[in-house]
């Protein structure tokens, strides 16, 4: 009981934070190499993608979602948050709210291989799929 409230209360600060990232705004536009920080992460491209796909419909449905991935250990939160690296983008979409946000790929500073995957308000400069 105790471990369901744990993740309760961590889906709920994470509800009332923005879409994802640190972006200022939306006029950030992201390239691969770019240094991010994010609060959020998942382990793999289907797991941000629900995630993203929940955040187009609504904030209550972005909840839900983050909920379910961090229980299920599929996402985790960072605190506090940490620095990342682009190394791909997925793709963007408009969130719930209309701002362009970005499907990134990110790894550790000075590494190469993919440590997990983040949303970021701010249009790519480029991505690897179509839009959605």
């Amino acid at each position: 009981m105790i471990k369901f409230l744990k993740y309760l209360i961590i889906g709920i600060i994470f509800s009332i934070l923005p879409s994802c990232v640190s972006a200022k705004d939306q006029t950030v536009t992201w390239n691969k190499g770019d240094t991010v920080t994010t609060f959020y992460i998942c382990k793999t491209q289907e797991d941000i993608m629900e995630i993203a796909m929940a955040d187009t419909k609504g904030e209550y449905f972005l909840r839900q979602k983050v909920l379910i991935k961090t229980m299920e250990s599929a996402c985790l939160g960072l605190n506090p948050p940490l620095g990342f690296t682009v190394s791909e983008i997925l793709g963007s979409y408009s969130d719930a709210n209309k701002k362009e946000t970005s499907i990134l790929g990110v790894s550790l500073p000075n590494r190469e291989d993919i440590a997990g995957y983040i949303i970021a308000i701010g249009k790519p400069s480029s991505f690897k799929h179509n839009s959605f």
